[in-house]
């Protein structure tokens, strides 16, 4: 397929319409694809291109500041082009927030914004999209793609959209798959955005795979064994509770300590990956120093990992955290044995963005 090589993605020698492509490898769904298409339409805004144009770096090596965001407009452009096609508020909304978020996070949309002038009102940028409909998608008109864009002008200028947190508009089944599935969408949005960055960013030039990573073939531990004893036996009669209790969606147990409340979660765990043909187990743990003591206590010769985002990456002066291939490299590598242990700092880390940097930058 010929591409129109006009607009540039991520510097000299890249492009924007081959991004967009390499991106709608998420697509799985028809709104995930029109989310794709989106995400980065307000990047073809002459002040944007002109940045691109100088690898967004003054003579000097300073950078330059971005002109506009453009997470934002994407969003809501996809927003209204779903809208009137008859898609349901929530797989419409879950796709609002989703191209959003994909810099930030996921929230609220602020739509008083320099936006307005910087895109809405950007030939260049309309121009984009119908050109990238057209070629990635033309079941969607250009008469839809119009429509749409003055829909979101009026948005972003009156402040009328869609927020994630608006009762009035979700029951609280609706909320409960809304915010599922828009981070579910965000994180393959993320994934396949920092491997396109990595192709077209000219320093790197990493491969670009079009596939989504394959989950771990979940292995399970060897079988711990005790010394047989009063405590043992009260141990393995604490594991047969627990895993005679009825499915639910949480599970407690209090028990004095030692009394194999580890054991005993962990044992459950691992039925319910079996039963729900699930691929890994996430152990959460207060602090970074216990992980190991859990791997080498419960799960010795076992596929597991401790899972530490500042592992994968160099941290203060001369940090890689921040270049697309470290970016993309740490996205695949999260959570990715069958057993994986780590702080709970971590698990909140990555339910805020898939990308630790940005959740990092969220949370101060």
């Amino acid at each position: 397929m010929d591409l129109n090589p006009k607009w540039l993605s991520h510097g000299v020698g890249s492009s924007l319409m081959e991004h967009t492509a390499q991106v709608l490898a998420m697509g799985e769904t028809f709104a995930e694809r029109i989310a794709a298409i989106c995400h980065d339409v307000g990047k073809a805004t002459i002040p944007w291109q002109e940045r691109a144009s100088r690898n967004f770096h003054f003579p000097d090596g300073t950078p330059i500041p971005s002109p506009h965001s453009h997470a934002e407009w994407g969003g809501v452009l996809a927003y209204f082009i779903l809208e009137q096609l008859g898609t349901d508020l929530v797989t419409r909304t879950a796709v609002l927030q989703t191209v959003a978020a994909h810099h930030s996070q996921l929230g609220t949309v602020e739509t008083h914004s320099e936006i307005v002038l910087a895109i809405a009102d950007s030939a260049e940028a309309l121009e984009f999209a119908v050109e990238a409909f057209k070629t990635f998608l033309p079941t969607i008109s250009m008469d839809t793609v119009k429509r749409a864009w003055m829909k979101a002008r009026k948005a972003f200028s009156q402040g009328e959209i869609e927020s994630l947190f608006d009762d009035k508009d979700f029951s609280e089944a609706d909320k409960l798959r809304l915010i599922l599935s828009s981070r579910r969408m965000l994180a393959k949005l993320v994934l396949f955005d920092t491997r396109s960055a990595a192709n077209q960013d000219q320093k790197t030039r990493k491969p670009f795979l079009a596939r989504l990573p394959s989950g771990p073939v979940f292995t399970k531990r060897p079988k711990r064994l005790y010394q047989q004893n009063r405590l043992s036996s009260l141990r393995e009669s604490l594991k047969e509770a627990c895993l005679s209790m009825p499915a639910s969606l949480f599970y407690s147990i209090e028990a004095p300590t030692g009394t194999g409340k580890t054991e005993s979660m962990l044992s459950l765990a691992e039925k319910i990956v079996v039963k729900e043909n699930k691929q890994a187990i996430v152990y959460a743990v207060p602090q970074i120093s216990i992980c190991e003591q859990i791997v080498a206590d419960y799960m010795p010769g076992a596929d597991a990992q401790v899972w530490n985002f500042k592992t994968k990456q160099k941290i203060g002066e001369g940090s890689n955290a921040y270049d697309q291939d470290t970016k993309a490299a740490v996205l695949e590598s999260q959570f990715s044995s069958s057993y994986n242990i780590t702080t709970f700092n971590q698990v909140v880390l990555s339910i805020a963005h898939p990308i630790a940097t940005i959740a990092l930058d969220l949370f101060g």
